[in-house]
């Protein structure tokens, strides 16, 4: 599916798929379940909704205030429950590098106009 197909979509495609280990719904450029997508997306799958949906997800697991205030290790603690991708991940689906993944959260706090 391109990215054109995905903005397209009105809301999660909600299929579950055979992941191998186990059965998914994840999908999207942050692989929400559709659980997660239906408590804090809206909308079509547009990259701003899930943008939107990802920074609601960080907040209320507090990430978003760890990380502002330099604590970049604990907001991935914070996360790593229920964010597959992130290091030591109780998923363990090919979670990244803890280097990888502060080097994202720092470029992050750089880069973006929010984090300023």
């Amino acid at each position: 599916m391109s990215a054109a197909d995905v903005a397209s979509l009105t809301g999660h495609p909600d299929i579950l798929v055979d992941a191998g280990v186990s059965n998914s719904t994840a999908f999207g450029r942050y692989q929400f379940t559709v659980d997660t997508w239906n408590q804090f997306g809206s909308g079509g799958m547009t990259p701003a909704t899930q943008d939107e949906a990802m920074n609601g997800l960080m907040d209320q697991l507090g990430m978003i205030q760890d990380a502002m205030s330099g604590q970049i290790a604990q907001a991935i603690w914070d996360g790593n429950g229920r964010w597959a991708s992130l290091p030591d991940s109780r998923s363990n689906q090919n979670p990244k590098s803890w280097a990888e993944t502060i080097a994202a959260f720092q470029n992050a706090l750089q880069t973006l106009p929010e984090c300023q």
